[in-house]
């Protein structure tokens, strides 16, 4: 199964209660299939965490069966990939908050 990855640029709106009205760069791994219903559910995700858009830096697509688990390098995505399809929800990564 294909999941799509955003790593994006953002800032929390209304003054979130741990980060005022900074902003963040972070990414999102979100396990459904199709491009155009994968970032609907990212937008959706950052609306729930109070985060507006500023900007999608980068996406694309990760496939399960293309990550070969002898590469080291491949640990984080697909131990991400597993926890993913476990909750059946996308996963935001670390925030990484800065002032503007």
């Amino acid at each position: 199964m294909i999941f799509w990855y955003f790593r994006f640029e953002g800032r929390f709106v209304n003054g979130s209660p741990k980060y005022g009205l900074k902003s963040v760069f972070s990414s999102c791994l979100v396990p459904v299939s199709v491009y155009r219903r994968a970032k609907i559910k990212f937008l959706e995700t950052l609306r729930q965490e109070g985060i507006e858009l500023i900007e999608i830096i980068e996406h694309f697509a990760i496939d399960e069966e293309e990550l070969d688990p002898q590469d080291d390098q491949n640990a984080f995505w697909i131990k991400w990939y597993r926890e993913a399809k476990s909750l059946g929800k996308p996963i935001l990564d670390k925030y990484h908050v800065y002032d503007e």
